[in-house]
């Protein structure tokens, strides 16, 4: 599977369209791929229909987007290394090939908490525990959830 993790080429030492090269060079577009936002702040690509990535910890933060030609892709590289140097981000983003078969979907804690609590005799008794992980109904998605694509 091709991954690349892309930034700042002042602290990584290397060069985005390089590695976008030799990841993607020979690959068959248009192709799916997963983009993944590393750092803590939103970011938004015109490249790629407005590509916009939540920050790392949000629910925007990897998408699944469909990359038309290898020249596009490059762009996308050039603009997230210019703007990983500015920032001097060493790992910004990662692009890597989406395979639909590893994509886990959603996680709902609801139906986690409500295993857990079969299995506890006393959930008051550990603080810890009796915390209801589920706030306002929000749902945690895996790493992979992020199966829409950006628009």
């Amino acid at each position: 599977m091709s991954k690349v993790i892309l930034g700042a080429p002042s602290l990584s030492g290397k060069d985005a369209n390089v590695l976008v090269e030799a990841a993607f060079k020979d690959a068959d577009f248009p192709m799916q791929l997963e983009v993944s936002n590393l750092i803590g702040h939103s970011l938004c690509f015109p490249e790629i229909n407005d590509l916009f990535l939540s920050p790392c910890y949000g629910d925007r933060a990897i998408l699944v987007v469909e990359i038309d030609a290898y020249a596009t892709l490059q762009r996308l590289a050039s603009s997230i290394e210019q703007i990983a140097e500015l920032n001097q981000h060493e790992a910004m983003v990662s692009i890597q090939v989406f395979d639909p078969t590893l994509a886990d979907g959603p996680i709902d804690l609801e139906d986690k908490a409500a295993d857990s609590e079969d299995d506890s005799e006393d959930p008051a008794a550990d603080p810890v525990e009796a915390a209801d992980p589920v706030i306002d109904g929000a749902v945690v998605t895996g790493k992979k959830a992020g199966k829409e694509k950006a628009v």
